[in-house]
């Protein structure tokens, strides 16, 4: 199972300022984003900046408390109008 899953959440130390992304290749089936917007549903993360290539929506973060699981929406809209959101989870850790 890829990683920021429920299951197999992505690691981020409190101290760390990362990029996660989600890949929506399958989804963008050869088109474009139109727009990518990310969210933080709970938790203390922050969105520093957020971007796209052409298959992947990216968000750098900061910040966190050690023991949280931080939830992320990620809702992207395709060059046709079609629109899908998916989560990530990102489980704060002291590396």
């Amino acid at each position: 199972m890829p990683t920021g899953t429920k299951v197999d959440p992505y690691i981020k130390d409190p101290d760390s300022i990362r990029t996660f992304g989600i890949d929506w290749k399958a989804f963008l089936n050869g088109l474009t984003f139109d727009t990518s917007e990310w969210t933080v549903v709970s938790g203390s993360v922050q969105i520093d900046s957020d971007t796209t290539n052409t298959e992947d929506a990216l968000v750098l973060l900061s910040g966190g408390t050690v023991g949280e699981k931080c939830i992320l929406r990620n809702r992207v809209t395709r060059s046709d109008g079609e629109r899908e959101d998916q989560t990530i989870y990102v489980k704060i850790k002291e590396k």
